[in-house]
């Protein structure tokens, strides 16, 4: 088993990153859609009023991402990931054992922090440390795999729900999560492939690993990167991660023009499956033709998706206009490689600790605006037509952004 571990372990540490996007984004954020109208509707408050606690799961994951560098130095990467994951699990556990909205908010912020200490920044600097080429492939791997899960769990989280009552199934949810940390603090292996003795994946095909390594390391400035295409790609990183808010209101959707519970699980499920293939073929795009481009292709199929949504109203028709919405993903690995094509390596390193910023904020921003706007209107057929608008805005400012880029290092 060793002699495996050992040959493959580049795989290896893909696999283990794939599984803690699993017990993190996978349990905590991407599921928490099926929680909306049970708990709403049993405790007779408003949607957005609860839906609040998974906006401050994602403010607060956003501000854990920038401690969360910090605290991999001091503490260490399994004591850090540990941490991170038992924050995670009892912020998901407590929602259980309270009716309180106040508690409900306390609990978001907690799991806000573990998913910033457990999954977000860490894996990303993981699989960073370990692959030197592939890069891309490995990171979208990982982060398809948070949709994976929730395909999978989406359906059996609704009904048991159904079967044993919401708070039980935020007791079953935190566990779960536990166990999928369990090969990420309990598997041998090191942060940094060269304390093993190894390199990062494909650096022996790499001559001038050491000279990248110091221009890597090189000092940034603001100025070095702040200017019309910083804040273009700011504005672009915003509107698309505002619209991934709209994902776990589908359900809620759903229901709100006649369908079943056991329909409306299935469109969380058909999101996710769309989450996961975007994911995964953003980057081969990337490649080919582009990251722009593939980007704008991204934002088009967004709309059309939108428009199916509006105007297919049968079970089928709402399951497959939310695979397809499931494409509103590609943000999560396109905004990585678009800072990188903007920028480089060297400073798009740098401007991509903005961006997760930005995108966390955003989302946790229209998680909650969205469910507030049907509060009060009782429909979310108008927030639709927003996000349309928002995508247009974006993929306008995006091409802006390009424009205006500077040099690449």
């Amino acid at each position: 088993m060793n002699k495996i571990l050992t040959k493959n372990k580049h795989w290896v540490i893909v696999a283990i990153a794939s599984l803690m996007y699993m017990g993190s984004l996978g349990l905590v954020s991407n599921t928490i859609g099926v929680y909306y109208t049970p708990v709403s509707e049993d405790l007779g408050i408003l949607t957005g009023t609860f839906s609040m606690n998974a906006t401050l799961t994602m403010l607060f994951s956003a501000f854990g991402s920038l401690l969360a560098p910090r605290l991999l130095e001091r503490v260490g990467w399994k004591r850090t990931i540990g941490f991170g994951a038992v924050l995670s699990a009892l912020g998901m556990m407590g929602m259980g054992f309270t009716h309180s909205v106040a508690i409900f908010n306390i609990l978001g912020a907690i799991r806000g922090l573990g998913l910033a200490f457990s999954a977000m920044v860490p894996v990303a600097a993981l699989i960073s440390n370990w692959f030197e080429r592939m890069n891309g492939v490995a990171l979208s791997i990982a982060t398809a795999s948070s949709g994976i899960i929730s395909v999978v769990l989406s359906p059996i989280l609704q009904r048991l729900i159904e079967t044993i009552g919401w708070e039980k199934t935020f007791v079953v949810n935190g566990l779960l999560i536990l166990v999928f940390f369990i090969p990420a603090i309990f598997v041998p292996y090191e942060f940094k492939p060269e304390s093993e003795g190894l390199l990062p994946y494909g650096a022996m095909k790499t001559k001038k690993k050491a000279d990248s390594k110091v221009v890597l390391q090189g000092p940034v400035r603001t100025k070095d990167y702040m200017g019309i295409t910083f804040i273009a790609l700011l504005l672009v990183t915003f509107l698309q991660t505002f619209a991934v808010g709209l994902a776990q209101h589908l359900p809620a959707y759903s229901m709100s023009i006649g369908s079943t519970p056991e329909v409306a699980s299935f469109t969380l499920s058909a999101v996710m499956i769309g989450n996961v293939s975007t994911k995964l073929v953003i980057g081969y795009l990337s490649d080919r033709m582009g990251v722009v481009k593939s980007m704008l292709i991204f934002g088009m199929i967004n709309i059309i998706s939108l428009v199916l949504l509006v105007n297919w109203a049968g079970d089928t028709g709402l399951i497959g206009a939310s695979l397809v919405y499931g494409s509103a993903y590609f943000g999560g690995v396109a905004h990585v490689l678009m800072t990188k094509e903007m920028y480089g390596t060297r400073i798009g390193s740098y401007v991509n600790a903005p961006i997760v910023f930005v995108a966390s904020s955003a989302g946790a921003i229209g998680n909650v605006v969205i469910g507030y706007f049907y509060d009060f209107t009782g429909s979310y057929v108008p927030m639709f037509f927003v996000i349309m608008v928002l995508q247009v805005i974006a993929m306008a400012a995006l091409l802006v952004a390009q424009k205006y880029a500077p040099k690449k290092d």
